[in-house]
């Protein structure tokens, strides 16, 4: 087990057009302090190394308990991570000033699509470019001040028109990500509203199903632990009951880990049989291909580095990554 997927809301300020996570039809809601406790308690228990990712189609840091959650995971040495699009950094750092105890540690890995202000108020609908810049300038600054150690990557979806506007990020964010610490990713789909329009018209390689053409590490490295102490498998289908293998607050995760459904589907993913999975398994489209980072940063790095010393226009360095982002893709499996 490398992972625990743990759903403090299903809330999120965004509604990006490749997840839609506003249009989820469950009631909104945060999980409450003391549940958290003892879930993460008992993972504590079981997995005393494990990672704790906060990422679930919402936003975590809208928790209104947000800094005592981390603060109860830092007492069990859990290590974590803050998946979060940034538009309410100002907000947490609000909480963060009022609490009388704060992390020591925070990680964060930001969703952040696109170079210029037009690309990423598309990709990140309801987000603002600008309130974007200042809220990381000042997360930074806040950390400095007071002494928390303060990481972060970011997490960047490839689309016909982000992918060619890796130059313009790199710029734009020079004070907060460099090549090491970008992610990339082509666009997926696989939230209950399937493969909608926006997917299909700005994907860059044809999509297919990640159980018949990739192994699906969500199944065996990870679980996920939703706002009610339900487990599941996948944190990408919680409108699908039957990725559920128990519920923490009724058996102990020892028993969860090795719950005969769970077990079935992983032996049913590695033969690769839908009919054996849950019903949302055959709906899990990926792209058919993926980045080879290594091989990324390796072509990009001299490249970037040149070009910017020489003053490069935008539109001269992002042909210059694209090109290196081509050469550096391989197929997915």
């Amino acid at each position: 087990m490398s992972h625990f997927f743990v759903s403090i809301s299903n809330i999120c300020n965004l509604n990006c057009p490749m997840c839609k996570s506003q249009d989820y039809p469950e009631k909104k809601r945060f999980m409450p302090l003391a549940l958290f406790r003892k879930l993460a308690s008992a993972i504590a228990d079981g997995y005393p190394s494990c990672h704790l990712a906060f990422h679930t189609t919402n936003e975590p840091i809208l928790h209104p308990e947000i800094v005592d959650i981390l603060n109860y995971t830092e007492e069990l040495n859990l290590f974590n991570t803050i998946s979060s699009n940034g538009q309410a950094l100002d907000r947490f750092i609000d909480r963060l000033d009022r609490a009388e105890k704060k992390p020591k540690v925070l990680r964060f890995r930001y969703s952040i699509d696109g170079g210029t202000r037009e690309t990423y108020e598309i990709m990140r609908h309801k987000g603002s470019f600008d309130r974007l810049r200042a809220n990381l300038a000042a997360i930074q600054a806040y950390s400095d001040a007071h002494g928390i150690q303060y990481s972060s990557e970011v997490n960047y979806i490839l689309t016909k028109q982000t992918a060619k506007e890796l130059y313009s990020f790199l710029l734009e964010f020079a004070d907060h990500f460099t090549l090491d610490t970008l992610s990339l990713s082509f666009l997926s789909a696989h939230s209950f509203t399937g493969i909608n329009t926006f997917i299909r018209e700005n994907s860059i390689f044809p999509l297919v199903n990640r159980i018949t053409h990739a192994k699906c590490l969500s199944l065996e490295t990870s679980l996920t632990v939703f706002e009610n102490g339900d487990a599941g498998c996948c944190f990408e289908h919680r409108d699908d009951d039957s990725v559920l293998v128990g519920n923490l607050l009724d058996v102990g995760i020892s028993e969860i880990m090795q719950a005969p459904r769970r077990n079935a589907y992983i032996d049913a993913a590695e033969r690769a049989k839908l009919d054996e999975l849950p019903a949302s398994c055959a709906r899990c489209f990926i792209s058919s291909k993926c980045v080879d980072h290594a091989a990324f940063r390796a072509k990009a790095a001299p490249i970037f580095d040149r070009l910017k010393a020489d003053g490069a226009s935008r539109e001269r360095g992002n042909e210059a990554l694209y090109d290196c982002l081509m050469q550096s893709v391989v197929d997915v499996g």
